[in-house]
């Protein structure tokens, strides 16, 4: 996830301590786990300095998220990481049965979000164990200011995007879409999140899934995305003012945000 945005360390903590309960549970053996979607590294580059032995693998389908993550691995003294790029929609990379643990961490808006959660399956060990974390769709969040942007820089497409991007805000649908695609003992677990977005984190913001899906789809490289980019985060700015979420430093503070924290198994 993203360096200087959210989530914040609290959400990070519900990560760590369920991937070091389930390999507590196999202590005879490294843990493997990938991490989907790995941004700027966390909660995986925390797992692995208080997991040892713990074998991770930080996917991001961006080459420049995969180069930045190294660096802050670097930068962190993390030697025992693995890189690669990697669609979290498409693991073919690996055969199935390959992780004890795969975990997303507020990015699984995918523009497929079903198909993901099939590959993650495939790729698990059985009894292998998933966690990922979405936000719950609110207007009154960083969401929200999602949702504004969509709607004004691109009228219809917030209404256009495949429902199974609109339901990963709400638990019910997921835990449902969970028992369907054959996970067993899933829950889901709700807990207030505060953000804070430094003024540098913001273009950040627009490189989740489902952002960077609609930039693709709307914009051509160059002055014409830069272009587009820029108006967004204009927008961004003045609609976090408007709902009060705008600091004097040009941070931006969303105090009532709701994670959803999943967990799942393979039978």
């Amino acid at each position: 996830m993203m360096k200087g945005s959210p989530p914040t360390t609290v959400a990070y903590k519900y990560f760590v301590d369920a991937a070091k309960l389930h390999a507590s549970r196999h202590p005879e053996r490294p843990c493997q786990v990938l991490d989907v979607a790995s941004g700027h590294g966390e909660p995986a580059f925390t797992l692995v300095e208080q997991l040892p032995g713990v074998d991770v693998t930080l996917t991001d389908f961006a080459e420049g998220m995969v180069k930045v993550a190294q660096l802050e691995a670097q930068e962190r003294g993390i030697t025992t990481a693995r890189f690669q790029v990697a669609d979290g929609q498409d693991l073919s990379t690996w055969p199935a049965n390959t992780y004890d643990i795969v975990m997303c961490s507020f990015a699984v808006f995918m523009m497929d979000p079903e198909r993901a959660l099939q590959e993650w399956k495939r790729v698990l060990k059985p009894g292998g164990l998933t966690i990922f974390s979405t936000w719950r769709m609110s207007e009154h969040d960083l969401m929200g200011l999602w949702r504004t942007i969509i709607s004004k820089m691109a009228p219809g497409e917030m209404v256009a995007l495949p429902e199974g991007i609109k339901d990963m805000g709400n638990a019910e649908p997921v835990l449902q879409l969970l028992s369907q695609l054959g996970f067993v003992d899933a829950s889901c677990r709700e807990v207030n999140v505060p953000i804070h977005v430094a003024a540098s984190g913001i273009p950040d913001l627009f490189r989740n899934p489902m952002m960077a899906a609609l930039i693709e789809k709307k914009t051509q490289p160059g002055a014409e995305r830069e272009a587009w980019l820029k108006k967004a985060h204009s927008i961004m700015v003045d609609t976090a003012r408007n709902r009060h979420f705008l600091q004097e430093d040009g941070s931006i503070d969303t105090p009532r945000q709701t994670m959803l924290f999943f967990t799942a198994f393979k039978p």
